[in-house]
């Protein structure tokens, strides 16, 4: 029977085994730190291999790893960008494939506030894509519905993690699926957060609203584009933004203490991208071209492929405007390698474990205002360090 992974740290947890298993002998299990992992089930397991045929662990040049062709700091209209994390690209490509009649496949809130990928054929689904959101999304079944749309004939933008394109695209591979009206395109990911430690932050906010929250936003820019500037809405009509208890998912966050092991490792933090656009915060534009910096925010675009060039090509007019920069100018670590384990990494794990989220909200959130000072400084420091 196989085993699919050796250590925690080797699997990212895409789901690509779960999907492609015609024996149902893959389910996903949570772990204590609230990541999920493959367990085989023995019984139905007829060791047919699939799973670590699809698995990317040691494939990394499988996927097809293409170094950045252009780069490009990109602003939307004003109304999208307000809405939007940074300067709305993603409005524009997905308007396109739209317009095309195509499908757009994302990450958004569901009803229990829960990550999840999800399909939207019209602007009003796909505006649920928009802002991101700093948790691992669940892609359960994600693999299978987009080669039945691909099989079909259908036009599909995936936006996912660079881990969760590669391991779309293995999955396709597998399944020799025709991938010609496929658009992959992958955000600069600084690593995904557990997934518990964001449901108990939820639950935590409601209770103290007295009402079920429904949407989150990681960059309210009534308050400007930098830094977290964090908000809630709640079903009584409440909002809840720049609190401390608001602002404590952010905050530990920011301090890298819990990202899904394999983050720690990502082999896709790098100039070479395994999908065909690459989008993300332009932070560090004000170093690049202070003329073009403002704070209402600033999309990167990396064009990786050629079929993300005619994408690119073909929608770039809906924008107010792109300028193209040099790729061997920009500053973010996480084009350069994943981020570090933090040093209050085993620390925060132990407190949550004995003490759960509450403890871990006292001892490194907003419980504790020495402890938020304190890694607020390092974060600015750290964001300064990263723009030299």
């Amino acid at each position: 029977m196989h085993k699919m992974f050796q250590k925690a740290m080797d699997c990212c947890g895409c789901r690509a085994c779960e999907d492609i298993c015609a024996q149902k002998a893959i389910r996903m299990e949570t772990d204590a730190q609230g990541f999920w992992y493959p367990v085989i089930d023995g019984d139905k397991c007829v060791d047919c291999g699939q799973c670590k045929e699809v698995c990317q662990i040691g494939k990394w040049d499988a996927v097809g790893i293409n170094a950045v062709k252009q780069c490009y700091g990109v602003k939307n209209k004003e109304e999208i960008r307000a809405v939007s994390s940074s300067g709305g690209v993603y409005t524009a490509i997905s308007d396109y494939v739209l317009r095309q009649g195509g499908l757009c496949v994302g990450a958004c809130y569901d009803e229990a506030m829960r990550v999840v990928h999800a399909v939207a054929t019209s602007s009003e689904e796909r505006d649920r894509f928009r802002g991101s959101k700093y948790v691992q999304s669940d892609m359960a079944g994600m693999y299978k519905l987009i080669r039945s749309f691909l099989t079909e004939g259908k036009y599909v933008l995936f936006t996912g993690t660079p881990c969760q394109c590669a391991a779309l695209k293995l999955y396709l591979q597998k399944k020799k699926t025709d991938t010609t009206h496929l658009v992959l395109m992958d955000v600069v990911c600084h690593g995904v957060p557990s997934p518990r430690v964001w449901a108990e932050h939820v639950r935590a906010l409601e209770k103290a609203m007295d009402a079920k929250m429904t949407d989150y936003t990681f960059r309210n820019k009534e308050v400007g584009w930098r830094n977290y500037n964090v908000k809630a809405w709640f079903a009584n009509g409440k909002t809840c933004s720049g609190t401390p208890k608001v602002k404590t998912f952010a905050r530990l966050f920011s301090m890298d203490v819990m990202l899904r092991p394999s983050c720690y490792y990502c082999p896709y933090a790098s100039m070479e991208r395994c999908a065909d656009v690459t989008i993300g915060d332009f932070w560090g534009i004000e170093q690049l071209d202070a003329a073009y910096s403002d704070n209402q925010g600033v999309s990167m675009l990396f064009i990786n492929t050629q079929k993300g060039a005619a994408l690119w090509e073909a929608c770039s007019g809906d924008v107010v405007s792109a300028k193209k920069y040099d790729p061997s100018k920009l500053t973010q670590p996480q084009l350069f390698g994943p981020t570090n384990f933090s040093r209050e990494y085993d620390a925060f794990w132990k407190e949550y474990t004995k003490r759960g989220y509450a403890g871990i909200t006292v001892k490194f959130g907003s419980g504790n205002k020495t402890t938020a000072r304190f890694y607020d400084f390092i974060r600015k420091v750290k964001n300064r360090l990263a723009r030299v």
